[in-house]
């Protein structure tokens, strides 16, 4: 019979490294469901907003480079996108990653 973690006593035994890396296999077998609830409703909301918020600042922060490279040579609407900046100097456009 497995071993459904429902007593303190499941969570204090003492197991070696094989023994708790199965515990945990088992735990998450046993309570699938309300973990995956909990996952749902607390973490994914929090992960979507912060991936939306990155992908913002992110756009933001290459939008204000090229304006800045635009502007130290002297275009008034600036270079364009990664590809026309590289163009320009003649590298790729995943050169300007390497911060």
């Amino acid at each position: 019979m497995k071993n459904t973690f429902t007593t303190p006593a499941d969570f204090w035994q003492e197991r070696d490294f094989g023994a708790k890396i199965s515990a945990i296999f088992e735990f998450l077998g046993a309570h699938w469901r309300r973990l995956g609830k909990c996952l749902v409703y607390f973490v994914l909301p929090v992960t979507l907003l912060m991936g939306i918020g990155l992908g913002l600042m992110t756009n933001s922060m290459f939008n204000n480079m090229g304006r800045m490279l635009g502007a130290q040579h002297g275009a008034s609407q600036g270079l364009g996108g990664p590809v026309e900046i590289a163009q320009q100097y003649n590298t790729s456009p995943w050169a300007m990653l390497n911060f």
